[in-house]
């Protein structure tokens, strides 16, 4: 009703938060009077659609500006520019199902060379002694291995490798003869993990610092990765705007110097451009800073080719007008939302801590990698020889300065370089060749870009993230959308330039695409069977309904270390009353109890705020020392409501958020330790909440089953205050 939106999981604040994509998918729902629950869906489908359509669009025109020979060759990169994005998915899951069955066969993972070699000292101990070394050997073991192994020399390393090596083959062939012949399953406990392991390929991976190891919280999601987990957040919203910017970056490119637009034309277009990038400002944030500075270059690129690359002081005024009106324009578009938006101390730091291996690196990005050195290699060799165009002396100067640049990355630890540095060097090569088209340097510049942005997360971080986990997450699903594009131009410029080679060329290139393809098209397959086993109702019909199944479901949690079964229909009939029956926003309270429970559930399902919830999520958008005493405070005054004894206490705590409605289900009752009879002490106590309805502050809205609504009395509620005052 307002903006900025109330945030619900804080009753009388503000969404301190990139939420505009959440208005923009929650606006055709509230224009078309679907329910919440059903519109989500709807909306998550759209989003896929329209991002599909804007994969298609991209690789299609481009191969089209390509002048590819074949007819169908723009189809085939728009295809396959959409099944490369969200269809397939990484080549990690060979990996994850070899892990898995590795472990059935006794494989443990031990992370690390030292917990390797601290593992075989203490089997050493137990063979010699007879016995587990205690608690004071252990110490000891652990302090002669670290101080043999820090620093690691490179025998022992080795040595290391290939003991591991050598384990897990032994074990892998134990494991899969228990799979085949005695019904053994790779993937049976914490489903959960297994589920999300092919995105976390290198959060898994553990690295040494002085004598211990920490983990890498890095979440390497594909572009198709949300859309299965079913989650309409920022970064899946965003991307159909991203492929909007990749297009009219694209347009702008390569009508420069042909332009045929008036003044106005060109400046519709213009608004048009910086309107989307703006968006990304409060869309997801993270993309503001790549797009701004690739629409930025795109403009200048085509100011060049216009004005025939000649300086002018007209033309420089131009360049300016231009450069400078889509800069003005952004921010004056994005002002409503960064008026009212607050990030608090955020800057970008040095990533010191473990780097992404060269393997993990392949395991993301290697059918990407594959495609783009394929497409260099053949530009690169329909210009001329690949020796003369290697070692010109004019080339042979940026390939030996990226050479260099990639010896000393290397060294220090950034792996990736190996691969990313000599590939920007060959694409920038490219990007200046003479006779070079503009379409071309356009695919050109997707395929750096992507690659410097999957090198560039390895330095940097962001001083509010847990580790680097968003800031790789964030920006790889970025980098997984421009390699799609420009890798579905790759397989169609393939296809058609291989006609020229060898036949046994064209068959290894050819196959090689198909095993690659294969693997990566594993990945939905074994997601979407994972997902499917962690449904809380076998028996929820078909239906688009995201409510569904707490028709269905009964929900196990634990509190204080006591189980709870918990029938979700109780509060299927709540959330739907209230939908029905409440107008506008007014603030409830409800039980909260952290993160990824079944917690702020009324406020979810509904919009209505709560007094508080989600105080992970909450401690993010409100940080630092200053907030944390009131986050904490409203939690206690959420626990102390529901477990007080004293109506004067409840009573204070809804005068003072501004309470209408109170939720009193049976999950309230298990998490606050609510009984009919006995307090915390033990003590007889009263119903206070049959109190409070007797003295005209609470009515019962809504009662089935003992699941209860009150409506607060707000002129008893004043009366009962001023004479608890007095």
């Amino acid at each position: 009703t307002i903006f900025p939106p109330l945030d619900p999981w804080f009753a009388g604040g503000y969404n301190n938060y990139y939420y505009l994509g959440f208005v923009i998918s929650a606006t055709p729902i509230l224009l078309t009077a679907i329910i919440p629950s059903i519109g989500y869906n709807l909306m998550l489908s759209t989003v896929y659609a329209l991002a599909g359509v804007g994969l298609f669009s991209l690789g299609y025109n481009i191969a089209c500006a390509l002048n590819l020979k074949r007819c169908i060759s723009p189809y085939i990169a728009g295809v396959m520019a959409f099944v490369l994005a969200l269809v397939a998915g990484n080549l990690d899951i060979p990996r994850i199902l070899f892990n898995a069955v590795s472990e059935i066969g006794g494989y443990e993972d031990t992370y690390g060379y030292i917990n390797y070699y601290i593992r075989e000292a203490h089997l050493d101990y137990q063979t010699q002694h007879g016995d587990l070394p205690s608690a004071e050997m252990q110490q000891a073991i652990v302090e002669q291995v670290t101080e043999a192994f820090i620093p690691i020399s490179f025998n022992q390393r080795l040595t290391y490798e290939l003991s591991l090596a050598s384990w897990r083959m032994r074990a892998f062939f134990t494991g899969l003869h228990e799979v085949l012949f005695e019904g053994a399953t790779p993937v049976n406990d914490s489903l959960f993990y297994w589920m999300l392991a092919p995105s976390r390929t290198i959060s898994l991976i553990p690295s040494p610092v002085s004598d211990r190891y920490v983990y890498d919280t890095a979440i390497s999601e594909t572009a198709l990765t949300s859309f299965l987990y079913g989650d309409l957040h920022a970064h899946l919203i965003s991307q159909p705007l991203m492929l909007f910017s990749l297009l009219f970056v694209f347009h702008e490119t390569v009508i420069a110097g042909h332009d045929r637009r008036n003044f106005l034309g060109k400046l519709i277009a213009l608004a048009l451009g910086a309107l989307i990038v703006a968006w990304f400002r409060g869309v997801n944030t993270w993309e503001y800073p790549t797009f701004m500075i690739l629409n930025i270059l795109a403009l200048c690129f085509a100011w060049w080719n216009t004005n025939a690359n000649k300086f002018s002081f007209r033309a420089i005024c131009s360049l300016i007008v231009c450069v400078g009106g889509f800069i003005l324009l952004t921010l004056l578009t994005i002002l409503p939302y960064t008026t009212w938006y607050q990030s608090g101390e955020v800057y970008l730091a040095q990533w010191k801590l473990n780097k992404t291996p060269i393997w993990a690196y392949v395991m993301i990005h290697g059918l990407f990698l594959f495609l783009i050195v394929s497409m260099l290699i053949l530009e690169t060799a329909k210009h001329q020889s690949l020796k003369a165009f290697f070692f010109r002396w004019r080339r042979f100067i940026p390939f030996f300065v990226g050479g260099c640049l990639t010896l000393i990355l290397t060294v220090a630890g950034y792996q990736v370089a190996l691969i990313t540095v000599p590939l920007i060097v060959w694409v920038m090569v490219l990007f200046f060749q003479k006779d070079q088209t503009r379409v071309m340097q356009y695919s050109l510049v997707l395929m750096g870009l992507a690659l410097a942005i999957t090198l560039g997360v390895e330095f940097l971080k962001i001083n509010i993230d847990i580790g680097r986990q968003n800031i790789v997450f964030k920006f790889y699903v970025q980098a997984w959308i421009i390699f799609s594009g420009v890798g579905g131009v790759a397989v169609a410029y393939g296809l058609e330039a291989i006609l020229n080679y060898p036949q046994r060329f064209r068959r290894a290139w050819a196959g090689t695409l198909i095993v690659l393809l294969m693997i990566a098209l594993l990945y939905p397959i074994y997601y979407i069977a994972l997902k499917n086993q962690t449904r809380l109702a076998d028996d929820v019909p078909w239906t688009l309904d995201g409510m569904a199944y707490m028709q269905y479901a009964n929900l196990d949690y634990l509190v204080d270390g006591r189980e709870y079964g918990h029938v979700l229909s109780q509060d299927y009939h709540i959330i739907r009353w209230l939908q029905d029956n409440v107008q506008g926003t007014p603030t409830i309270i409800e039980a909260e109890v952290g993160a990824y429970y079944w917690n702020s559930r009324i406020s979810i399902y509904t919009g209505l705020p709560t007094v508080f919830g989600w105080d992970h999520h909450q401690s993010q958008q409100r940080r630092g020392d200053l907030f944390r005493p009131h986050l904490e405070n409203r939690s206690d005054n959420v626990r102390l409501f529901y477990k007080t004894t004293q109506v004067i206490d409840s009573a204070r705590i809804l005068n003072h958020y501004d309470v209408e409605y109170v939720i009193l289900g049976d999950y309230e009752r298990n998490v606050y330790g609510i009984t009919e009879d006995q307090g915390e002490l033990g003590e007889l106590k009263r119903d206070k909440f049959a109190e409070m309805v007797d003295l005209g502050i609470l009515a019962p809205v809504y009662q089935v089953d003992g699941q209860m609504i009150y409506q607060v009395n707000r002129e008893g509620l004043r009366q009962y205050l001023m004479m608890g005052t007095e």
